[in-house]
């Protein structure tokens, strides 16, 4: 088994990126978290944290949270840049360097937040697995899902996270970088392998309905009679 799962690994990058962003009022990206990952164990290697100050000027409802609640030696590690196209050359050039060809994000908001990196590197979202009974074994058995095995309610970032620590003292920074370190968490938590984070469409079990079977009168006595020709059928033979 371990010799196997070497082989699937071997398959794929050894690095992966998780990264999330936070806007402004005017939908614009004003900081950006980047965690860089070991994709055998999920495990964090490096980490950058930009913020765009002529974005952050705009204001915006996490605004606030770009420093406040890092620990001292991650803001030691913040960079500040004037725009955002700056950020992108410095974001890619990072990604480059780690050989990393597929990103993850909670949702598609910071997939559709960063088209940049849409041509280059191929985007996964974690949501699709973290919200579905199939791939998330800590979902209860009572909660209420969709024919597909996806929660219905309760899926945000903030409330998987909590189901999978058990930690209901958990809430959201809306802190790009600690949001990425919280989401790369997720990712461990789940005991997924790379594999099937990287194959969403191929793992998922497929839905559709059994076939009713006819249990008809007519459908009965048919069977019925094909039964008795073909004992008579084997008697003649005899």
């Amino acid at each position: 088994m371990k010799a196997i799962k070497k082989q699937k690994i071997t398959n794929v990058n050894k690095n992966i990126v998780v990264i999330d962003v936070e806007t402004n009022y005017q939908n614009e990206v004003f900081s950006v978290g980047v965690v860089i990952a070991d994709s055998t164990n999920f495990k964090s290697i490096d980490k950058k944290y930009w913020i765009i100050k002529n974005n952050l000027k705009v204001g915006g409802m996490y605004a606030r949270n770009i420093l406040a609640p890092l620990p001292l030696e991650f803001r030691e590690e913040t960079i500040f840049l004037e725009t955002r196209k700056e950020m992108i050359v410095y974001l890619i050039k990072f990604l480059k360097y780690y050989e990393v060809k597929n990103w993850f994000s909670y949702t598609k908001f910071d997939f559709r937040h960063l088209p940049e990196l849409h041509k280059s590197f191929k985007h996964n979202d974690i949501s699709i697995f973290a919200k579905n009974k199939q791939f998330n074994k800590y979902i209860p058995l009572n909660a209420e899902t969709s024919k597909n095995g996806d929660l219905k309610r309760g899926w945000k970032a903030e409330d998987i996270y909590r189901m999978l620590t058990k930690d209901e003292n958990y809430f959201e920074t809306h802190n790009a970088l600690l949001d990425a370190i919280d989401e790369l968490r997720i990712m461990e938590l789940l005991n997924l392998d790379i594999e099937t984070f990287l194959n969403s469409n191929k793992n998922k079990e497929k839905t559709t309905s059994p076939k009713k079977i006819n249990l008809s009168k007519a459908s009965i006595n048919k069977k019925a009679l094909l039964k008795v020709q073909k004992v008579q059928k084997v008697k003649l033979n005899l």
